[in-house]
């Protein structure tokens, strides 16, 4: 029975980890995503310009007034938080490393080419060779 009870705690400890990792990709993607929202929602409703992503939106980077003046529906709900985010936003430092990012996407050489096999399949295939 302490086996089980072990197991099972290190069961739960690795699911923890894992929820953990997976909990931080979806919140760096909402502020992803939140800062394009705050652009497009500028662009369409302050200047009256159509914009999106596929417009370019990822790759404007507005003031703190303007990242104020936008509306991010479920971020606007804590303003001390939005003020925290426009202004980091429109940081210098906060762009240079955006940028920084942006040229280094795609620079690792060529994406896996496993196919439908994935890792497992191609080792297994690499060994019978």
């Amino acid at each position: 029975m302490p086996d089980d009870i072990e197991e099972d705690q290190a069961q739960w400890a690795r699911v923890k980890r894992h929820f953990r990792k997976c909990a931080d990709k979806v919140i760096k993607d909402a502020m992803y995503n939140a800062r394009i929202a705050a652009v497009n929602y500028y662009y369409k409703k302050i200047k009256g310009q159509k914009m999106s992503k596929a417009l370019g939106a990822n790759e404007i980077y507005l003031t703190e007034e303007q990242y104020l003046e936008s509306v991010v529906d479920w971020l606007a709900k804590d303003m001390e938080a939005w003020r925290w985010l426009a202004k980091r936003w429109a940081s210098p430092e906060w762009i240079a490393e955006s940028n920084k990012h942006r040229a280094n996407r795609g620079t690792e050489g060529p994406g896996h080419r496993y196919g439908a096999d994935g890792h497992l399949g191609t080792a297994r295939r690499m060994v019978s060779i």
